[in-house]
């Protein structure tokens, strides 16, 4: 497994499904951290190494704190 930041394009991406979620649901406009932007992509624990964990954790404890 690679571990870095997130790419760009995933990001688009996600960003481009909420946007289309919002126009299918409603609902999702009610969602303070969609209508703000405030969702990011992060990279998962689940299968990485022991190595790959501190630059997993500093990058959610990045977001999680601003």
């Amino acid at each position: 497994m690679t571990v870095g930041r997130p790419s760009l394009e995933a990001a688009i991406a996600v960003q481009k499904a909420l946007l289309k979620a919002m126009a299918v649901d409603l609902s999702f406009a009610g969602v303070p951290a969609v209508t703000s932007g405030a969702i990011y992509s992060l990279p998962g624990f689940s299968n990485a190494s022991v190595v790959e964990f501190p630059d997993i954790m500093k990058q959610w404890a990045f977001v999680l704190e601003n």
